[in-house]
């Protein structure tokens, strides 16, 4: 009898002590934010969007502590938002098509224009866009466009066609190439590439969305998100699908970056209040500050990101990219999505389980 009562209070404290675990990694911000004393910020942000030793200025002006917590993808954003209830995070940085989501779930609160003493001189072709019309929750703060990262030692008769062929078409394809490791941007590239549209496909059309991203596969060497630069430089790849930006990080002459002459699609990271956030003055106090000419400045310089705002200067290398897609901006696409969740898990599962 003894023996049974240890094991089911073995068992017990087993199982209180995951509990434990799966409530402090879901509510950790929210019961910090409760046990701090004073003015304090709690940050959700991608990595490369807020240089955390640069923003202590922020703290030296104002006597408030910032918490930075990070995630790697729109998904984990959503889910923790949706876990938490929105609650223990001040500031959150949702990518366009992220944004939409969590306005139509109700996680944000709606900004007061008023506070933002920039907003009127964010560039007006990234204001208005479809996840926010009105701008009524989030303001635009960094953004990039997508292309062709490749490297020119194994190109000497000249640069590869500036192309989305040049990832699809096994007739002028290299043998080695880098591909986007998200299922909504893979998706949609091979689409536009296709059809010339990568919005609302028939199972017919994904069909074939499939069907190219396996024949593609062959000459995959890596799915990625993170590092194309590396890819190139470690001549693991000679083209890569990428942001312009990991190509211009690698601040190499021996890599460039290639616009395709189809079109191609821009990401845009936003700044959201989530909806239980109460640290009101604070909040537009940080935003506020973000937006600063030298503090966006730098931020875009650091991560290689376009700015915002239309008096940011970009480096020079990379000027002549943004200057051509804000003024082409209308033949630019945004990653929304081609199908259903369930629909595009089903390639991304056929296409990773060959």
């Amino acid at each position: 009898m003894f023996y049974l009562f240890r094991k089911f209070f073995i068992r017990t404290l087993i199982v209180s002590f995951w509990i434990g675990v799966i409530f402090l990694f879901l509510f950790f911000p929210r019961v910090t934010q409760l046990l701090r004393s004073g003015k304090s910020l709690t940050i959700f942000t991608f990595p490369l969007l807020v240089d955390a030793q640069y923003i202590s200025q922020f703290e030296k002006r104002t006597g408030a502590k910032l918490h930075i917590h990070y995630y790697e993808t729109n998904d984990a954003l959503l889910a923790k938002l949706r876990s938490t209830d929105q609650h223990g995070y001040d500031i959150v940085f949702p990518s366009d098509y992220a944004l939409g989501q969590l306005i139509q779930e109700g996680h944000l609160q709606k900004l007061d224009h008023l506070k933002l003493n920039f907003f009127d001189r964010i560039n007006p072709q990234l204001r208005g866009l479809y996840s926010d019309p009105k701008n009524e929750y989030s303001t635009p703060y960094l953004w990039e466009v997508y292309g062709l990262g490749y490297d020119k030692k194994q190109f000497p008769d000249g640069p590869p066609l500036a192309s989305w062929a040049t990832l699809f078409d096994e007739k002028i394809s290299p043998a080695h190439i880098g591909m986007l490791n998200n299922v909504r941007e893979a998706v949609a590239i091979a689409a536009f590439y296709l059809f010339g549209f990568a919005q609302n496909l028939t199972d017919a059309q994904l069909q074939q969305v499939q069907d190219i991203l396996l024949n593609q596969k062959r000459r995959v060497s890596v799915y990625t998100d993170l590092r194309g630069d590396y890819l190139l430089l470690s001549e693991t790849c000679s083209v890569i699908a990428c942001p312009a930006g990991d190509v211009w990080m690698a601040q190499d002459d021996r890599i460039e970056f290639l616009l395709p002459k189809e079109g191609s699609f821009v990401s845009v990271d936003n700044i959201c209040i989530p909806k239980e956030s109460t640290n009101t003055e604070l909040v537009y106090q940080f935003i506020n500050f973000l937006y600063e000419v030298e503090v966006l400045k730098h931020h875009s310089d650091k991560y290689y990101f376009f700015p915002a705002l239309t008096l940011v200067p970009f480096f020079a290398k990379g000027q002549a990219v943004m200057e051509h897609t804000l003024k082409n901006f209308d033949k630019f696409h945004f990653f929304t999505a081609a199908a259903s969740e369930r629909k595009l898990n089903d390639i991304w599962i056929a296409l990773k389980g060959r």
